[in-house]
């Protein structure tokens, strides 16, 4: 494995070596010798996404607190004429006008092939990059109440200590080559379990945070935050602990 990086042509972008570039890239080898999520489809945008998030954390540690710019990804060499732009928009992916942002307005896929960014694995990594960054700061989707994007949905903070350390357990421990988004809405889940058994605040933030974003059923009756009260959280039948499920010992 190398890193390579590209030099620029001094209009498109300057020479690729900014630092969130160059922490994106070497986190491309984490997901490489961890969870090896296939660079197609969801599972190759889950990809690019735990390369961003992991970029977002390293300026947020170098920043020493939560900062806007953590949220853009190749700001400081991108379109070196044009001030203030950015080459993706984590907390609103939108914005680059290619990123998708939820789930009802990703464009369908079913051939990967390098014409089509192998199914647009850069552009719907926007979905598990606003989810982290909503995990992170709390909020709202930032373009609800467009494209059918609910605008109920309000995720609370966890700040970035839980949320990157549910993140780098998710990534390493319970993706798998194959994850999509849905798999990964449930690895955070575990994650979460694992580390906060105690919290159950943690849990619920990692669930609405992926709901924000269109991933997975809706989430009922939390004290924490609102996915859509008046719909009742789906039975999990492989959850014992689910009350939802009358199948279960519980009950």
């Amino acid at each position: 494995t190398q890193l390579a990086f590209g030099d620029g042509d001094g209009q498109q972008s300057a020479p690729l070596v900014a630092s969130d570039i160059v922490a994106h890239e070497y986190a491309h080898a984490i997901t490489e010798r961890t969870a090896g999520l296939i660079y197609e489809s969801e599972s190759g945008a889950l990809n690019e996404a735990m390369s961003d998030i992991f970029s977002s954390i390293c300026a947020i540690r170098e920043a020493g607190s939560v900062t806007a710019k953590a949220w853009t990804i190749g700001e400081d060499v991108w379109t070196p004429a044009t001030p203030g732009d950015a080459l993706r928009y984590m907390a609103n992916p939108a914005q680059d006008q290619y990123s998708n942002d939820h789930t009802r307005v990703m464009t369908a896929c079913a051939t990967p092939t390098e014409e089509n960014d192998y199914c647009y694995v850069h552009g719907n990594s926007g979905l598990p990059n606003l989810a982290f960054k909503l995990l992170v700061t709390g909020g709202t989707h930032p373009r609800g109440g467009t494209a059918g994007i609910p605008t109920t949905v309000q995720v609370p903070a966890l700040g970035i200590d839980r949320a990157q350390a549910v993140l780098y357990r998710a990534w390493t421990s319970y993706l798998t080559q194959s994850s999509n988004f849905v798999a990964a809405r449930a690895a955070f889940k575990q994650a979460a379990l694992e580390m906060y058994p105690t919290e159950p605040g943690t849990l619920a933030a990692v669930e609405l945070a992926w709901y924000a974003v269109g991933v997975g059923p809706t989430i009922a009756n939390l004290a924490t935050g609102v996915g859509d009260p008046n719909v009742a959280a789906p039975a999990d039948p492989a959850d014992p602990a689910d009350p939802a499920d009358p199948a279960d010992p519980a009950d």
